[in-house]
């Protein structure tokens, strides 16, 4: 049975075998031990202080103008539709490998790129797509990632050594490079937000 404090103690910093009061001389396997002795808010403190000192990052180097001179660089004569969704799939599985996360990434490539989406005529839902198939997914394949970390833990096997076989990573990126270049799929702008953006612009 347990107390009030067991409860909050688990929720705070997680499970703890004692908690179980089994009987004199019951000896718990450590197998299960390892499973049910985990969790907690206070497991989760380093992931949310990752999360808050990358968008911290990501706020100043808008600020003072760096992804401005990088996207003026990398897209200044991006027309095609089909080029800027390729561009920014490299882009985006560029970042998640040098970042190592999912959360940086889709904020530093709406950033970057949300300008010239609207130039030539694409709805910047169109970056969700990419940033979903290039990084959430692409995740797996990157060995410094947490999710392939992860994986690689549960499967016992190397990163490298599964990652040809996952199809759902790297044909996604593929295919839609390929979309991109076809139109197929793609939101475009709605008449009432091209002329809206005539008018800012």
């Amino acid at each position: 049975r347990f107390t009030f404090k067991d409860g909050f103690m688990s929720a705070y910093s997680g499970f703890n075998a004692n908690m179980l009061n089994t009987a004199e001389g019951v000896e718990l396997m450590s197998e299960f031990k390892s499973i049910i002795t985990r969790g907690g808010c206070a497991s989760m403190t380093s992931f949310l202080i990752t999360i808050l000192l990358i968008m911290a990052f990501i706020g100043i180097i808008t600020e003072i103008g760096v992804i401005k001179v990088i996207s003026g660089m990398l897209l200044g004569n991006v027309k095609h539709r089909g080029n800027l969704i390729a561009l920014s799939s490299v882009v985006t599985f560029i970042l998640t490998c040098a970042t190592g996360s999912i959360t940086a990434t889709p904020a530093l490539v709406t950033e970057m790129f949300q300008t010239t989406y609207q130039r030539v005529g694409l709805s910047r839902r169109n970056i969700v797509t990419v940033c979903q198939i290039c990084s959430n997914l692409a995740g797996l394949m990157i060995p410094w990632m947490g999710t392939a970390v992860y994986t690689a833990g549960v499967m016992g096997v190397e990163v490298l050594d599964y990652a040809p076989y996952i199809f759902i990573s790297w044909v996604p990126i593929i295919a839609n490079i390929i979309f991109g270049y076809l139109g197929i799929g793609l939101v475009k702008l709605e008449e009432g937000e091209l002329q809206e953006q005539k008018v800012t612009a």
